[in-house]
């Protein structure tokens, strides 16, 4: 046993298995392309910098193109051969870890070409892998040469001598690839946002050049300046409302815009507050400067994300704001109107009466199999009876009708369970959550929030349904029925999802029309 241990090195090491790893870290093109735009970002310095993106789906190949900036030499390149190493990585940079360039190109194409020049100087560079992605060993690529401009791409050629130029050519793009032109520009629109509009950074589509995102503020409160420090965290920017019109497009969305660098890490960062919840908050926007702390691996946050510092950063950005924000709280544009109110209210009323029943067991059992009205298929309703009312009596409810609160089709596996377990966590098993109608962004239908301890659930009258119905109260019916069992484990997908709700809605309009027929009655 002794020879044994006397045979084994404790030592640290790194096999490709990682790298293909970090490879498949990426959700789309878009993300992959914006990883390689990030490197060109980072060795800016203080020159212009145009990109140039080509996406080439007849010739299988994505091309990303930097000039201007620090560009690479051959030391430069070796570095970045060297998984995990950054030569002019500094804590301000967007950049951290010695692996996004490299990790997209795996992403995007099995070949890679690099030609680069480094600022400064004439020599160019060419470094070419055409097993990039699937090699199962690290590579000794030797001592390179400097290459002949002649065969170099045109635009590499005509690079100035002052100027830094690196070209990453990825071929054989990986099958299955989405390639989305419109969508790459506006993430790349969104993402570099600030940048575009400063002035230092210019991006080019296949020949189309990305413009920055239009951000028309409300000339009547104008910018709140932000300026808030947390220990070595700051914060700096401002906060404003947008002009209504422009939530109508969808590609702007309530709440704090987080940059670091001038590159976007968060679009709409709330530090916990609900600006989608109702009135004009959904207009609320703000754009921070971040400094101090760390991007995560795919810039979609922050390392320190769930750290008291940045907890301690929102609640001092959301007291810089607070006037802001209570003024948009009380001041709604679109009144939420009377009869919606009545809506609301009494839907939540026919959905107490059905929760109820469940809970109580009541209804539970299927009825026979019936024709429906087109004489297609067996999971018809009857038609409603005539009802027969004698003079100067008064009849129970339940007698008037002749009618017991059974479902009209057999209710599916579980449905029963699933809304008890639902109203056990909400409302001890027998009510409904309180349901409010809200003006809220259009591409949002309903949310679950609590508000002062109360569980409301809100419908959003600004979401294209609603208005289609004109708030009519079988969307709001189904609707919170909707979101309800969204919350449930066991309705994940979506043909279990649909037959719950359409087993309930079923139970609903069964109360519904009663009350409809005793309204009639007392008429």
């Amino acid at each position: 046993m002794s020879n044994l241990i006397s045979q084994v090195n404790w030592r640290e090491s790194a096999s490709r298995r990682i790298i293909a790893a970090l490879c498949s870290s990426y959700s789309s093109i878009s993300h992959a392309v914006c990883e390689l735009v990030d490197n060109a970002v980072d060795a800016m310095g203080d020159q212009e910098c145009t990109i140039n993106i080509l996406l080439d789906k007849p010739g299988n190949r994505i091309v990303v193109e930097s000039i201007g900036g620090l560009g690479m030499g051959a030391a430069e390149i070796a570095t970045w051969l060297n998984w995990g190493e950054g030569a002019h990585h500094t804590v301000n940079d967007i950049g951290h870890y010695g692996q996004g360039g490299k990790s997209a190109c795996g992403y995007l194409g099995d070949s890679l070409r690099l030609w680069a020049k480094k600022a400064g100087e004439s020599e160019l560079w060419m470094f070419e892998d055409l097993n990039w992605r699937n090699r199962t060993d690290f590579a000794d690529f030797g001592v390179p040469t400097p290459h002949d401009p002649a065969s170099a791409p045109a635009t590499v050629q005509r690079c100035s001598l002052k100027s830094g130029c690196v070209r990453i050519e990825i071929e054989d793009v990986i099958n299955g690839r989405q390639w989305r032109v419109d969508s790459l520009m506006r993430d790349l629109a969104t993402v570099y946002d600030r940048l575009l509009r400063f002035g230092q950074l210019k991006i080019v589509v296949n020949g189309s050049l990305v413009k920055p995102v239009d951000l028309p503020l409300d000339a009547s409160i104008g910018k709140i300046p932000i300026d808030v420090k947390v220990g070595d965290v700051t914060a700096k920017g401002w906060a404003g409302r947008l002009e209504r019109g422009r939530l109508k497009d969808g590609y702007v969305k309530a709440g704090f815009r987080l940059f670091a660098k001038g590159r976007m890490m968060v679009e709409n960062e709330s530090f916990g507050f609900n600006f989608a919840a109702k009135g004009s908050l959904n207009q609320f926007v703000s754009e921070l400067e971040l400094d101090g702390l760390t991007p995560n691996l795919n810039k979609s946050g922050f390392v320190e994300g769930d750290d008291q510092v940045f907890k301690d950063l929102g609640h001092a950005v959301l007291a810089q704001c607070a006037a802001l924000i209570k003024q948009l709280r009380e001041g709604h544009d679109e009144k939420i109107l009377g009869r919606e109110k009545k809506t609301a209210k009494r839907v939540r009323s026919q959905l107490k009466a059905v929760f109820k029943h469940l809970a109580e067991g009541v209804g539970d059992e299927p009825v026979e199999e019936q024709t429906s009205p087109s004489g297609e298929g067996n999971e018809g309703r009857k038609p409603r009876e005539p009802r027969e009312k004698s003079e100067g009596s008064k009849e129970p409810k339940g007698e008037k009708t002749g009618r017991e609160n059974t479902p009209k089709s057999p209710a599916p596996d579980d449905a029963v369970g699933t809304l008890r377990r639902l109203m056990r966590r909400l409302k001890n098993g027998k009510d409904c959550p309180e349901i409010e109608i809200v003006a809220g962004t259009p591409d949002i239908r309903s949310a679950i929030v609590e508000e002062d301890g109360r569980v409301v659930i809100q419908i959003n009258k600004n979401f294209p349904g609603y208005a289609k119905v004109d708030g009519a109260d079988s969307y709001v019916a189904e609707t919170v029925l909707i979101e309800l069992l969204m919350r449930d484990e066991e309705c994940q997908l979506a043909p279990a999802l649909v037959e719950r709700v359409n087993f309930l809605l079923v139970r609903w309009s069964g109360i519904a029309s009663d009350e409809i027929h005793d309204e009639h009655d007392a008429a």
